[in-house]
């Protein structure tokens, strides 16, 4: 048993393929210079795989004899077939997410005008311009929508946040809002449209 205290100046826990490692000492020696046998070199993303192998050859100045590479050639082309797969998946289903809420928010702005067509028909018959309906049923709807968005936003990230420990693309985050505030707009003209084209004198008549 060796009496001389040691410093601990770090610790190294191993992961995925090289969890092996962990079974390991790594000691290190001020007599002999460091000299490694054998290095593992992880990319986050498998793409980036032959920019990580270009960059490891020119560490060694290029010389075959000092470095021999080995990448794992069957899981980049299980990964690109899997990405590819996943990425179709996702696009259907941001299509139908899409689909679905114009249609949801469609039926429920029709729904609301429906009930408010006698007020238009006042408003209207009173000198509000047709423009000026349409721009009111816009930010009745659009208004309560933003608020949703950015309520929606400040929990999702915060959930995000508790749960993983990271924080979502904002470029992500905000592409999201704004593709359900496209989407709540679109729906909402065709009703709009409805509500002030309609023939006042019509809407108020008393049968």
């Amino acid at each position: 048993m060796n009496s001389h205290p040691c410093a601990v100046v770090g610790s190294f826990t191993a992961g995925g393929v090289i969890s092996d490692l962990d079974r390991l000492v790594l000691t290190g020696s001020s007599d002999h210079p460091p000299h490694a046998t054998l290095v593992y070199v992880l990319a986050r993303d498998a793409q980036h795989v032959p920019l990580v192998v270009e960059h490891v050859r020119m560490l060694v100045g290029g010389d075959p004899d000092l470095l021999s590479i080995r990448t794992s050639d069957a899981l980049l082309s299980a990964n690109e077939v899997i990405s590819g797969q996943v990425g179709a998946f996702s696009r259907q289903i941001a299509v139908g997410v899409v689909a679905l809420g114009l249609l949801l928010a469609l039926l429920t702005v029709s729904l609301a005008l429906a009930s408010r067509r006698a007020d238009m028909g006042r408003r209207q018959a009173l000198g509000s311009s047709r423009s000026a309906l349409v721009a009111l049923v816009m930010m009745t709807v659009t208004i309560p929508t933003l608020a949703g968005a950015v309520l929606g936003t400040v929990v999702g990230v915060g959930a995000m946040v508790i749960m993983h420990g990271s924080l979502p693309d904002p470029l992500f985050v905000l592409a999201v809002n704004l593709l359900t505030l496209g989407v709540v707009a679109v729906a909402t003209v065709p009703p709009a449209l409805s509500v002030a084209l309609q023939y006042p004198v019509a809407v108020l008549r008393v049968p």
